[in-house]
């Protein structure tokens, strides 16, 4: 009976330590997500600011090859000068808009893996709280299987203490009828 006492209290043990583990870990995984989600909110804020920043040069050599063409109208050499100088600012702005555009693929591309990322620590999260409702019911099992015990123990106690008395009457029956 014992013996079968300290199984139970052992599994009880067990089942509790596993639900805290379970716990710890679902929280450290609620700490991860945490720390991918502000990485993601950094990187599109940059991504952000890059893209402001393309617009205002684009805007500003936009606004300066203008006036350099209304300037230079009148001399078709200064008017080639302009072109020239034009068309090396549109290939800076084109190396430009490539590279945001790399920059924004490559943004793109950490977005979609932070996004996987955040559905796998959302599935093993899911996982792990499973782990824990498993361990909870198992705890709940092993207590009513404990209950049932101690009351299979309590009905025994009774009727061994009954047998014991009815034994105690009958030694007595026997030695008064057996006394000279």
């Amino acid at each position: 009976m014992e013996e079968a006492n300290s199984r139970l209290e052992a599994a009880l043990e067990e089942a509790e330590s596993a639900k805290l583990e379970a716990v710890a870990d679902a929280e450290g995984a609620r700490a991860e997500v945490r720390r991918k989600e502000s990485m993601l909110e950094f990187v599109e804020q940059e991504v952000h600011n890059v893209k402001s920043l393309f617009a205002q040069k684009e805007e500003q050599l936009l606004d300066e090859a203008r006036r350099r063409d209304a300037d230079k109208q009148a001399e078709l050499a200064a008017a080639q000068q302009a072109q020239a100088s034009a068309e090396e600012a549109a290939e800076r702005a084109d190396a430009r808009a490539e590279e945001a555009e790399r920059r924004a693929r490559e943004a793109e591309e950490l977005r979609q893996r932070e996004g996987a990322e955040r559905a796998r620590i959302a599935e093993e999260l899911s996982a792990r709280s499973a782990e824990v409702s498993a361990a909870a019911e198992e705890k709940g099992k092993v207590e009513a299987e404990m209950r049932l015990v101690l009351k299979a123990m309590d009905a025994q106690k009774a009727v061994a203490s009954r047998n014991m008395k009815q034994l105690s009457r009958i030694y007595e029956d026997w030695s008064a009828a057996n006394s000279p």
